[in-house]
């Protein structure tokens, strides 16, 4: 885990380390809190996996064009309702 920090700059961690840090100070009183410290552990291992994979590099640098959904024709979604309502 330790190795796998480093693809994180100073800033990057600062955050995730003051929230391990703030349900450190209250693990005793509250048990949940290693849950939280658990969970941020967990995304901060799973986020250095996925910045130092050559292959998740490459799909998220990946440009695609995408294309912007629309909304169903009001009419059409009324009447099914409609319908619905009556069966």
């Amino acid at each position: 885990m330790r190795d796998s920090l480093k693809v994180f700059d100073k800033d990057e961690l600062s955050e995730p380390i003051a929230e391990i840090e703030k349900d450190y100070r209250l693990a005793e009183s509250e048990p949940a809190a290693w849950d939280r410290i658990e969970a941020t552990i967990y995304e901060l291992h799973e986020s250095a996996i996925a910045l130092s994979s050559p292959e998740l590099a490459t799909a998220f640098s990946d440009e695609i064009d995408e294309v912007l959904l629309t909304q169903p024709p009001l009419e059409n979604t009324t009447e099914g309702l409609t319908h619905q309502l009556y069966l």
